[in-house]
């Protein structure tokens, strides 16, 4: 059920205006990258937060997203799920630092390679039976 606007939690700036948010994906993998991309795009509507989408399907083009993404005053980075992303993790997370982004990603990877974060869930011995 949605909530009524009264009710909603925002995350706003205290000026009143939404906080930016870069969100790195492969384009180059559509299927599941589409989905993560609509479900990123809904939380943000609903926590009132504006996103900036930064495309990369290689090093070269995570290299050119972060230049733009050093330009566009963006208050954290969000690494969409990705194997790219996953191979260059130890880079995505040193030039988040360099650029002073907190960054989060669903890959726990990421976290080890230096990101501020990882969401994900239980460890996949937990999935498994005997």
């Amino acid at each position: 059920m949605p909530r009524r606007p009264e009710e909603r939690r925002s995350i706003s700036t205290s000026r009143g205006t939404p906080p930016r948010v870069a969100v790195l994906w492969n384009p180059a993998n559509a299927v599941f990258q589409v989905q993560m991309v609509r479900e990123t795009e809904a939380a943000a509507r609903s926590a009132d937060v504006e996103l900036r989408m930064f495309e990369a399907r290689d090093a070269e083009e995570i290299d050119a997203a972060f230049a733009t993404i050093a330009t566009e005053r963006v208050g954290a980075l969000n690494v969409l799920t990705d194997p790219v992303f996953i191979a260059h993790g130890t880079r995505i997370a040193a030039l988040a630092t360099k650029n002073r982004l907190p960054s989060v990603s669903g890959i726990r990877a990421y976290a080890e390679a230096g990101g501020l974060m990882a969401s994900f869930g239980a460890p996949r011995s937990m999935s498994t039976r005997s």
